[in-house]
């Protein structure tokens, strides 16, 4: 992996697994992965949801929408829910420790991307991840799912 921006540098994932998850209209993919930049241990999580098999998958802009009853945007599961306006994260990146380091997808449409290969075992990713004040973090690679681990 090739990271750029807010981090430079290159890293192969110490650990790399992938998840799916979910039925119907409401499957998930997602690829989690451990490692360590520039000294700095990283976890990063990219999801393709819905999920609907070997395709590439892209950020789509969504306007956030206040629920009136709570003030704030709802969390869909992933097993049950479709994302409503306002969930448009593919995925994050957090360094460990993880106080105020967390990175989020852009909200904009094709701002990452990730593209599960037929086999659905391996593919290819970009992603344009940010976080308020901090200069926008691209990370780049290709992936071949491992064994499980808990992160």
């Amino acid at each position: 992996m090739v990271f750029s921006g807010a981090v430079s540098g290159a890293s192969k994932p110490e650990k790399l697994t992938c998840e799916r998850a979910g039925n119907g209209n409401y499957r998930y993919f997602a690829v989690l992965m451990e490692g360590t930049v520039n000294g700095k241990p990283y976890f990063l999580r990219l999801n393709a949801y819905p999920y609907h098999g070997a395709d590439t998958y892209r950020s789509i802009y969504h306007q956030p929408e206040v629920l009136a009853d709570q003030g704030t945007t709802a969390t869909p599961d992933p097993l049950m829910d479709a994302a409503p306006n306002g969930y448009p994260s593919m995925g994050f990146l957090n360094f460990l420790p993880k106080s105020g380091s967390s990175f989020s997808t852009e909200n904009r449409d094709g701002a990452s991307s990730l593209t599960v290969n037929a086999d659905e075992q391996s593919g290819v990713f970009g992603a344009r991840l940010v976080q308020a004040g901090v200069p926008p973090l691209n990370v780049v690679g290709a992936f071949v799912c491992g064994p499980s681990f808990i992160p």
